[in-house]
């Protein structure tokens, strides 16, 4: 999940690798390193929960809320443990004074303490306290792996994000401070003023385009580039195409919205998503599997189906579609990205990058090791200069949502609709009746994807965004931006 900041919200996105905070885990950011939001995914951008290409965490709380004022962030949590800590804090920014040392102990868990000791958590808040009076302005609960809140703290000077999780016994288990990047936005009223803000961020490009009958009509594409855009990293707005194989494969007969996939060690990936915890054996219908990979970007759902489908019928659809097949097959697994980007040798790489066509790519793709062996918090250098992602233009990207749509209107596709529309990823804007989403973000890529809808006899609009950077990508800042910017695109 990222946190976003249009009008106050806290809002979702999809990634495509969110690494898990254990709830044991003490996770403190000090005022003196706070930084703004990262793009590894998972990473520095979105605590407590995780971030690789796209959607909210299956823990989030249907309690978010916001306002343009105060708020109550009794209103809005539903754990009364989350609430009196959430409260504590909030009393302490507010204090003339830290906390002493016995009120520190009493709050936090052993853990956090073992990390960071009373007295450097007391100076936390010496550091914080000056950037006040904070003004509670929108809170999220969050409940996977462990009870949290996010809470966005308004300032004249020094807007911050305050993320806090608690342990079984209520105990604070983690703290994070991170700088409200999506505060104080410009004012975004065309795409081009979107454009100029996202160049701050990182490379970027914005391609925009109208939808009927199946068919994108490309509308505006970022000057300098040729019309549709050029192949960028996608991160899991990828699993766009897995989705429309997958209504292909349906309407054939190869497989059905109501079959079973069982999970097995050999198709487990990494996080984003919660497949990945359940034990092998267990078994999720395709439709579970494909709502879990486009609403909650899982990998391992995405895995299972991409195995389930199979590289034939993927081809198919991506050469119906008339995407650039010598460019993005044979479509790689999330657990074969993890491994080209973070277990091999750097010569597998260099041999992947270099690799001229979709034989090539397949035979290194076979020769993966077995078994998925990357630790999750290593996930953070950018991989995407040396192809190891889903390359896809802006254009490519508005014709999977266009040939979507057309799909969810046959008997057999049915689901697909309410599939895209389940997490719409950022606030819909007023006048919009339906709004299709996907998204992902992997260490130096964010790709935000929106098809809107807002009255029966007008095209659909679409609006693809996609950042890759050779650092971090400020996905905060990005995600607001957008936001705003998808409230111009998407204008009845």
């Amino acid at each position: 999940m990222a946190l976003s900041g249009g009008r106050g919200t806290l809002t979702r996105m999809s990634p495509l690798f969110r690494p898990r905070v254990r709830a044991a885990a003490a996770v403190l950011v000090s005022a003196l390193v706070l930084t703004g939001c990262g793009g590894g995914d998972d990473s520095s951008t979105n605590p407590p929960e995780e971030s690789t290409s796209g959607e909210s965490a299956s823990g989030e709380s249907a309690t978010d809320g916001a306002s343009d004022g105060d708020v109550d962030p009794a209103a809005m949590l539903t754990d009364p443990e989350l609430v009196t800590q959430v409260q504590w804090l909030l009393d302490q920014l507010a204090a003339p004074a830290a906390p002493d040392e016995s009120a520190i102990e009493e709050r936090f868990a052993p853990d956090m303490l073992e990390a960071a000791p009373p007295e450097e958590l007391a100076r936390v808040f010496d550091q914080l306290r000056p950037g006040g009076p904070y003004t509670v302005t929108a809170v999220s609960e969050g409940t996977d792996p462990a009870p949290s809140a996010s809470v966005r703290l308004s300032s004249e000077t020094a807007p911050t994000i305050m993320s806090v999780s608690i342990d079984d016994a209520g105990l604070i288990s983690g703290l994070f401070f991170q700088p409200d990047t999506a505060a104080n936005l410009p004012e975004i009223s065309s795409v081009e003023d979107l454009e100029t803000e996202l160049s701050e961020l990182g490379e970027a490009q914005v391609v925009v385009g109208s939808v009927s009958d199946g068919e994108c009509r490309i509308e505006h594409t970022t000057d300098g580039l040729p019309d549709g855009g050029e192949a960028f990293p996608s991160g899991s707005a990828f699993k766009l195409l897995v989705l429309s194989a997958l209504g292909d494969a349906v309407e054939a007969g190869e497989v059905a919205f109501d079959d079973t996939l069982t999970i097995t060690d050999e198709l487990r990936s990494l996080p984003s998503g919660e497949l990945q915890d359940r034990p092998a054996g267990d078994e999720v219908s395709v439709e579970e599997a494909a709502l879990l990979m486009i609403s909650i970007s899982d990998n391992t759902a995405t895995d299972l189906l991409i195995d389930a489908i199979g590289q034939d019928r993927i081809a198919a659809t991506a050469t119906d579609l008339g995407l650039d097949t010598d460019r993005i097959l044979p479509l790689g697994s999330t657990r074969q990205f993890f491994q080209l980007g973070w277990q091999v040798d750097p010569s597998v790489r260099a041999e992947w990058a270099a690799a001229s066509g979709p034989d090539e790519r397949a035979a290194i793709l076979d020769a993966l090791p077995p078994v998925l062996d990357v630790d999750p918090t290593t996930v953070t250098q950018p991989r995407w200069a040396d192809g190891v992602d889903w390359s896809l233009t802006g254009g490519e990207l508005c014709t999977i949502h266009a040939r979507l749509q057309e799909q969810a209107g046959t008997e057999s596709g049915a689901p697909i609709r309410g599939i895209l529309s389940e997490n719409p990823g950022v606030a819909v804007p007023d006048g919009v009746t339906y709004q299709a989403f996907k998204g992902g973000s992997a260490p130096g890529v964010l790709a935000l994807t929106f098809l809107t809808e807002a009255s029966d006899d007008a095209p659909a609009r679409v609006l693809v965004v996609q950042l890759r950077s050779g650092g971090v990508i400020d996905e905060m800042r990005a995600v607001a931006l957008v936001e705003a910017g998808l409230e111009v695109v998407a204008a009845p």
